[in-house]
C-alpha cells in the first residue's frame, strides 16, 4: 500500500480534520465579512468627502475669480482715468 504525498513528506493534510477545517472556514468568513464591512464604511466617508472637496474646490475659485473681476475692474477704471487726464 502506498501513502500519499503529504503523508510521506510528514505533512497533515487540514481538510483530514473537518472541525479544523471548519472553524478554518469559519474565521476566513467573519474576516471576509469584517473587511467588507470596513471597505463599505470607507466608501461612505469617501464620498461625502469626495462632494465636500468638490465644493471647496468650486468655491475656492469662484472667489478666486471674483476678485480677479474686482481688481480688474478697479484697474480698468484707473486707466480708462488717466486716459482722459493726459488726452485733455
Amino acid at each position: 500500500m502506498q501513502q500519499p504525498p503529504a503523508q510521506r513528506s510528514g505533512l497533515v493534510l487540514a481538510c483530514r480534520d473537518t472541525k479544523r477545517l471548519q472553524r478554518t472556514l469559519h474565521i476566513l468568513w467573519e474576516v471576509s465579512l469584517f473587511i467588507r464591512v470596513a471597505t463599505r464604511r470607507r466608501q461612505k466617508f469617501s464620498s461625502r468627502y469626495d462632494y465636500f472637496f468638490f465644493f471647496e474646490v468650486f468655491f475656492a475659485t469662484f472667489l478666486v475669480a471674483a476678485f480677479a473681476v474686482f481688481f480688474a475692474f478697479f484697474a480698468f477704471l484707473a486707466m480708462s482715468s488717466s486716459v482722459r487726464i493726459g488726452s485733455q
